[in-house]
């Protein structure tokens, strides 16, 4: 028999309510990953943007 068959199912349904738990918590690490890294590539594109600008600036065109 598995684990699980013999489980009892108020431990059953504890292993689901952390599964459950887990899956939420790596959902929403996720979307805030996410995010860092919009605002991360953000960031570099307008930091890459200020430094070309400032190299023409610089090099008077």
């Amino acid at each position: 028999m598995t684990r699980f068959a013999e489980a009892p199912s108020n431990e059953l349904a504890a292993l689901v309510a952390r599964h459950l738990d887990c899956l939420a918590e790596h959902a929403a690490a996720d979307a805030q990953l996410r995010d860092i890294s919009n605002q991360l590539a953000l960031r570099w594109r307008d930091w890459i943007v200020a430094r070309n600008a400032q190299s023409r600036r610089e090099a008077g065109h």
